[in-house]
């Protein structure tokens, strides 16, 4: 099966750990998934295009206590498993980190799948956003 997108979509261990938490049914966390992996056609975000079926309907903002990170926020307007609200984060790499492996397209990483219960992140939330990106940064990057 060949690639399709302009970006590959990578989850680390704790987003897909807390995912098992929030929906412990399958069927749910795979409709997650497949939300998330509408991120693999980031790179046509801004396309309108009529007729091209790669042309997504994304919904998303960068977090802007986090300017600069490129930690950004997918809104999904689905009820899924009970949850309204949920924001799937995500990180875009700045183009000065440098993969440690090579892939084939660039990587687009899901940190967290979770419901937003406020207007607003809390500072702890934006803490947490902080560490999971700097983990990322430490473990697939130089």
């Amino acid at each position: 099966m060949a690639l399709t997108g302009t970006h590959l979509v990578r989850g680390v261990r704790s987003a897909f750990q807390k995912a098992r938490r929030m929906w412990p049914a399958t069927r749910d966390r795979m409709e997650v998934r497949r939300h998330a992996l509408k991120l693999r056609f980031w790179g046509h975000r801004h396309a309108s295009v009529i007729g091209n079926e790669t042309v997504v309907d994304l919904n998303y903002d960068p977090i802007h206590a986090m300017k600069g990170s490129g930690v950004h926020e997918l809104r999904l307007e689905d009820e899924i498993g009970g949850h309204r609200n949920i924001r799937i984060l995500f990180l875009v790499p700045p183009a000065d980190w440098r993969q440690r492996e090579a892939t084939p397209l660039p990587v687009l990483w899901v940190l967290e799948a979770i419901h937003k219960k406020r207007d607003t992140w809390t500072k702890f939330d934006i803490d947490r956003f902080w560490g999971i990106r700097a983990i990322v940064r430490e473990r697939f990057y130089e």
